[in-house]
């Protein structure tokens, strides 16, 4: 089935209603203090590998945009992200 624009963002939307990670029994566990070191160990690893990864696909997705106003919105909203702002002690 062939989604419209509107069709596939109202879809997105509502995925995170549904799954978002608050939502997730074990993030309910692991700040409850429920966790065990090993939970938490494996949990930091996979934390660690999923972040390392995320300029990877930034990238790649900017390389695969034809579209310099696309390129130039993913841009300046990945240089806003919380993660890219230089905290006071960078200052």
């Amino acid at each position: 089935m062939t989604r419209t624009p509107d069709q596939m963002a109202a879809g997105l939307r509502q995925i995170g209603p549904e799954r978002y990670h608050i939502l997730h029994p074990f993030h309910a566990l692991l700040h409850s203090g429920g966790c065990t070191k090993d939970q938490v160990r494996a949990w930091a690893l996979n934390r660690y590998c999923y972040q390392r990864i995320i300029p990877t696909k930034d990238a790649t997705l900017l390389a695969r945009l034809d579209d310099v106003e696309m390129r130039r919105g993913v841009v300046g909203r990945r240089m806003l992200a919380p993660s890219s702002a230089k905290s006071s002690a960078d200052a």
